[in-house]
């Protein structure tokens, strides 16, 4: 386990490690989006709380804007005039052609202050009279170049005209007051006669007399009989009341009565008729176009209904946008609408997810904005609505006519629409950071490759400088880079001169320690062999100059051995090799060896066809007899020792095989080192430098072979290998 912990991770590896920070940043991304969206809507509430304050100063102090206040003398309630899309069918009888402004219907109680109780232009019951009171809801619309009148009578005891002509005051009736465009003022009357088409009838000079109404047919309408009451709708041409409108409901509730029991109205039916007002008209005239266009705009009176509305909030998203989205159509628009804008959405959906669930949003059904603002107090905050699937930002502003509360202006805008008008703008900053990031790895992947190669580079040259052996056998190119790869490149070619060097005063020791050490022992031979001419000698002496000439053979063998090595390899270099058979080479051996060694038996398995290799044959026969020494030295008595012989992938391998001691693994490698022996405890008297093979090492490089030991996996014993590139 501890060969492979720690795991080996590679320079480039290494290298990269820091860019696994780049997987930090779409959490920053994140929390940076969400700060800055955040930051952006606190800059969109304070620029729509701004907007909203520059509209709301346009509309104070306009009281034409709203109804009539409680207190005028005349108690004139302004018809407000709206558009509708689609012009309501008058057959039906059915709201549903009225509902997108069905919301701004004015609702007129009888004895209430809308009209004034006690008026008797306005609203009044005759004394006496009993009955249910009345409640009356009126709706006036344009489209097209028609009016449409919309009137809806809470009465559940309903009193019919008994006849087609005009009877003043023995049944219900709806009046209008007119004024047209040349300024003509015109009463019209009409009675429920039954379920269906009406008929309405203009007055003439005297409009309290019958005798003076008479057909006319430019209105329409149709009578609609309700559950607790009925409904009337009218279409008259534009002019017909171009500039003044007002309407009165009469009610009669006896049978025998000839006088109005009630009467609501919205206006003074005695005078002229005041002037529709257009809230749609009136509002855009004094708000600003641009500010219109970007939020949703509402304006809602006292009483919280509305009085103006502009815009939608699905399509508002505020003056704070940006819509500079790139039309590229290159390779990278569409690598990103492929592969980076399905990403893109999910970021950006979890961006806004985090970021609306961070707001204080409100889900009550009234705006706690608007509530705020009738009270006189500004306020803005976010709303979820919920019928819409929204978000939104809202701010209420208070509308003030001479110092009094009467209304409130409100401008919403999608919050979703806000953020997403962003995201044009955040997809070319992530483009940006990818691309970048993307170059910055490709920079950093080519840097710490040119780095690798370079280290390569450098430990292959150190590798090739210096053989098995820690010779210096070519020189080290060192690189010119000035830079620390560089100056490491240099200091490893320093080292190996150096190195070299002392390989060099070490080799050339040997050589000389030899040629040293022969004179003085030749003197000292030679003086033992003067003193063994001597006579009178004891046996004493005798056993002195015995040992004395055992220890020079001892070191003249030492000496010669010492300088074998340096004389092969200076022999190696000026020799020429020769293609050879190396199986007739090795039989050639084997039956020499049977020779030499005639206590040891030799078996041979060899190659029936011809192992050429190109060498010297020498050379290999001294190689193999080193071998043969060493293995006949450790061989078991009455055990083989074998010799192969044979290809193997185009390489010549012979081998020397014995059965005897194994080999320590520690010494395995370093049994061809030089002066490194493993001998048995009763050869260790002998002289012996480990320097046999050594030289078969020296032997086999020379061949640009391979020589090494192994332990025999049968049996104990150890073969000693050697490969060679063979000749084809």
């Amino acid at each position: 386990m501890a060969k492979f912990w720690p795991p080996r991770i590679s320079l480039r590896t290494k290298l990269l490690l820091p860019l696994l920070g780049v997987a930090v940043l779409p959490v920053l991304a994140v929390q940076w989006l969400v700060a800055n969206q955040q930051q952006l809507l606190r800059w969109q509430q304070q620029l729509a709380s701004n907007s909203a304050q520059l509209m709301a100063q346009q509309l104070h102090n306009k009281p034409q804007l709203f109804r009539q206040a409680p207190d005028s003398r005349r108690g004139a309630e302004n018809l407000y005039l709206y558009s509708l899309s689609v012009p309501p069918r008058l057959q039906d009888g059915d709201l549903g052609d009225w509902q997108e402004i069905q919301a701004n219907e004015l609702v007129l109680h009888e004895g209430t202050e809308l009209p004034y109780a006690g008026n008797q232009h306005t609203s009044y019951r005759t004394p006496g009279m009993q009955g249910d009171p009345l409640d009356v809801r009126v709706l006036v619309a344009e489209a097209g170049q028609a009016l449409f009148l919309n009137v809806r009578v809470r009465d559940h005891y309903l009193r019919y005209a008994s006849g087609s002509a005009v009877q003043l005051g023995s049944s219900d009736a709806v009046l209008l007051n007119t004024v047209n465009a040349d300024g003509v003022r015109a009463r019209y009357w009409f009675s429920p006669q039954g379920e269906g088409q009406v008929q309405v009838w203009q007055a003439g000079e005297d409009p309290a007399q019958a005798y003076s109404y008479h057909y006319d047919n430019q209105i329409e309408g149709h009578f609609t009989r309700t559950v607790d009451g009925y409904q009337v709708e009218l279409k008259l041409p534009r002019d017909v009341a171009a500039k003044g409108l007002a309407v009165g409901v009469e009610d009669v509730d006896e049978v025998s009565a000839t006088s109005v029991a009630a009467l609501v109205a919205t206006s003074d039916l005695q005078h002229a008729a005041p002037a529709l007002q257009q809230p749609q008209q009136l509002f855009t005239q004094l708000l600003s176009p641009e500010l219109l266009a970007n939020y949703s705009v509402q304006v809602v009176d006292a009483d919280g209904k509305p009085v103006f509305e502009a815009g939608s909030v699905e399509q508002a998203t505020g003056l704070w946008t940006n819509s500079n989205a790139t039309n590229d159509d290159g390779w990278f628009s569409l690598f990103r609408q492929l592969a980076l804008q399905p990403l893109y959405q999910r970021f950006f959906a979890y961006v806004e997810q985090q970021v609306l669930r961070s707001l204080l949003v409100s889900n009550s059904a009234e705006s706690p904005q608007v509530t705020s603002a009738l009270t006189g107090v500004a306020q803005s905050g976010y709303r979820q609505l919920p019928a819409a699937g929204l978000y939104s930002l809202e701010v209420a502003w208070p509308i003030r006519v001479n110092d009094s509360v009467r209304g409130a202006l409100v401008l919403s805008q999608n919050l979703q629409n806000s953020l997403r008008s962003q995201q044009p703008l955040l997809q070319s900053i992530l483009d940006g950071v990818l691309l970048v990031s993307l170059l910055l790895l490709v920079l950093w992947w080519w840097l710490s490759g040119a780095v690798k190669q370079r280290l390569l580079t450098l430990r292959a040259g150190a590798e090739r400088s210096i053989d098995l052996q820690g010779r210096l056998v070519t020189p080290f190119m060192p690189e010119r880079t000035n830079d620390e790869i560089g100056d490491l490149s240099r200091s490893v070619g320093n080292m190996l001169e150096r190195q070299g060097r002392y390989h060099q005063y070490l080799e050339n020791l040997t050589a000389r320690l030899s040629h040293e050490l022969r004179t003085p022992v030749t003197v000292v031979r030679t003086s033992l062999e003067n003193l063994r001419l001597l006579p009178a000698k004891d046996a004493e002496q005798e056993l002195y100059i015995q040992r004395a000439e055992d220890g020079i053979t001892r070191l003249n063998v030492i000496l010669t051995n010492m300088s074998e090595a340096t004389r092969l390899e200076q022999i190696l270099q000026g020799t020429d090799k020769e293609v050879l058979a190396l199986n007739e080479l090795l039989q050639a051996c084997a039956e020499q060896y049977r020779q030499i060694y005639p206590q040891q038996e030799f078996l041979t398995q060899l190659s029936r066809t011809d192992v050429l290799v190109n060498g010297s044959a020498e050379h290999l026969v001294q190689l193999f007899d080193k071998v043969v020494a060493n293995a006949v030295e450790f061989s078991k008595p009455g055990r083989p020792i074998r010799l192969t012989c044979e290809l193997d992938n185009g390489e010549a391998v012979a081998s020397v095989s014995n059965y005897g001691s194994t080999l320590d693994p520690i010494m395995k490698d370093r049994l061809f080192d030089s002066m490194v022996s493993i001998r048995p405890e009763g050869q260790k008297k002998q002289p012996h430098l480990g320097l046999g093979l050594h030289i078969a090492r020296l032997i086999a490089d020379f061949h640009q072979g391979t020589i090494y030991a192994e332990n025999l996996l049968e049996e104990e014993g150890v073969i000693v290998v050697l490969r060679i590139p063979s000749v084809h």
